[in-house]
């Protein structure tokens, strides 16, 4: 069904002259950028997909994981036959890592990466680096320019909140997978990489619906942490794979891997608070705004990308 966009060239005009202007004050190390919350305009632009997976489907019963006594992690290996290349692509910090985590236990299937990271490979990760990517389940890509090196048959996006994620990319830019750097050092590093961070996390969106012609899956993170069961059971439809309800309760009882971090609420409110201003949080709001009506209008998800029981601990005590 053809689907009609309000003014996609515009909108790419718009969004090329940000884009110049960003790495122009990044190169000159400023954090400046024209708020997106005041003005800036995103449309949707014209999906190419052949098909487009909804995940607003109804809810599947599984095990109670309480019920499962024993679980063991599975062994990891390639698949025997060639499969569709599918990226699980996603902003950096958007939990790619720990998401292939999950689908290799409840899989058995190893995830490859279009990058080659030795840490991931001795990590968990054996087939991070396989060449052959179509023996692999899902290939991790953070850039649109990963489809167009592998062609990507279909795509699993994977989305997190605006907040976290580029927190979370601060925290592995200055940290690692797991570290944690000095508060200093993580507030200015990421104070540096707020305006470029921003556009990309908007931009990958964009440029997946214009770019990827196959099957596309959106996964939120927030929905695979509060909501596993229901969550791995699409996910292990899109992908085409066989599993069962012991496989699902015992992903959910193995479900932190080697390269999750744990931090409490508490702590985790106080420090969004304290590395990015209060309107800096305001244009990540928008962002998520303006992810969600992408994915609305081109997908017909409806999802809650902002996610609102983080944003009320965010804004409402504050006003």
């Amino acid at each position: 069904m053809n689907r009609k966009f309000s003014k996609p060239f515009a909108a790419s005009v718009v969004f090329v002259a940000m884009c110049l202007f960003v790495f122009i004050c990044w190169g000159f190390g400023e954090t400046f950028i024209p708020p997106i919350s005041k003005g800036t305009r995103w449309s949707t632009p014209t999906a190419v997909k052949a098909e487009t997976v909804n995940a607003n489907v109804a809810s599947v019963q599984t095990i109670p994981v309480e019920k499962v006594k024993k679980c063991t992690a599975k062994t990891i290996h390639l698949s025997t036959k060639s499969l569709p290349i599918t990226g699980l692509v996603s902003f950096p910090g958007s939990g790619n890592t720990w998401s292939r985590h999950l689908i290799q236990q409840i899989s058995g299937l190893g995830t490859s990466s279009c990058y080659c990271d030795e840490n991931l490979h001795n990590s968990g990760f054996p087939f991070e680096c396989h060449t052959d990517k179509s023996k692999t389940l899902v290939v991790k890509a953070h850039e649109i320019e990963c489809y167009e090196n592998y062609r990507f048959q279909k795509v699993v996006l994977l989305i997190r909140n605006p907040y976290d994620a580029l927190l979370s990319y601060a925290n592995f830019a200055k940290g690692g997978h797991t570290g944690r750097p000095s508060k200093p050092i993580l507030i200015k590093g990421a104070q540096k990489m707020f305006p470029y961070a921003l556009i990309r996390y908007i931009y990958l969106t964009h440029e997946t619906i214009k770019t990827v012609t196959g099957p596309v899956h959106v996964l939120q993170y927030e929905l695979l942490k509060t909501n596993m069961a229901n969550t791995l059971t699409k996910l292990a439809d899109f992908l085409n794979v066989n599993v069962t309800q012991r496989d699902i309760a015992c992903t959910i009882k193995l479900q932190e891997g080697n390269f999750y971090r744990k931090v409490s609420e508490a702590e985790h409110i106080a420090e969004l608070k304290e590395v990015y201003k209060k309107e800096q949080l305001l244009e990540m709001k928008r962002a998520a705004d303006i992810t969600e009506e992408m994915l609305r209008t081109a997908y017909n998800v409806d999802l809650d990308i902002g996610w609102s029981p983080l944003e009320r601990l965010l804004f409402d005590e504050e006003s």
